[in-house]
């Protein structure tokens, strides 16, 4: 993979995203924002743990967390950072990926790395699975141009291309 990129002992500023997993009682994004800001369930017992392995690898002081949506990225009054890395589909659930690395070029020290693992368009293993289902309509939905809806947001999933557009004017592509 291109964590490579991350020197093995980093001590720099990593900008980080995740979106998260399915919780207990089917929260939603907005209940987890809320979840979160009070410190408790959601997103809030994620950034507990977090903050808790922090801790225990005494890396705590060098290491925040914060939770805000990709959108709300300029409201960190930090930076620049030394690298960013998004995990976990997060990118598909942004509403406008070009301003997104736009904005992230802006916050990165010159040629830091940015690393986005992004659930892709085409995933012919998945298409097997729901059409032996009989489920065409979920095997075929990661083709839908604008994306589909998933617990109130709307999660796309880009093509190669589409990611080259969005991150060329700002960053090397590798």
């Amino acid at each position: 993979g291109r964590l490579d990129r991350f020197p093995a002992r980093y001590r720099g500023d990593v900008l980080g995203t995740h979106r998260g997993h399915r919780h207990r009682g089917g929260l939603s994004p907005i209940r987890h924002d809320r979840e979160a800001a009070q410190g408790h369930g959601g997103l809030g017992e994620i950034l507990r743990l977090r903050r808790e392995k922090a801790r225990r690898r005494a890396c705590s002081d060098r290491i925040e967390f914060h939770c805000l949506g990709a959108q709300q990225i300029g409201a960190l009054e930090r930076g620049p950072f030394d690298g960013v890395f998004s995990n976990f589909g997060a990118i598909n659930c942004v509403s406008d990926p070009a301003a997104l690395s736009a904005r992230l070029a802006g916050m990165l020290t010159p040629g830091a790395p940015l690393v986005w693992v992004v659930m892709g368009r085409h995933v012919p293993w998945e298409w097997l699975w729901y059409l032996a289902r009989g489920a065409p309509r979920k095997a075929f939905r990661r083709l839908q141009r604008e994306g589909v809806e998933w617990r109130g947001m709307r999660i796309s999933y880009p093509t190669p291309g589409a990611m080259s557009a969005w991150l060329e004017p700002h960053f090397e592509i590798t």
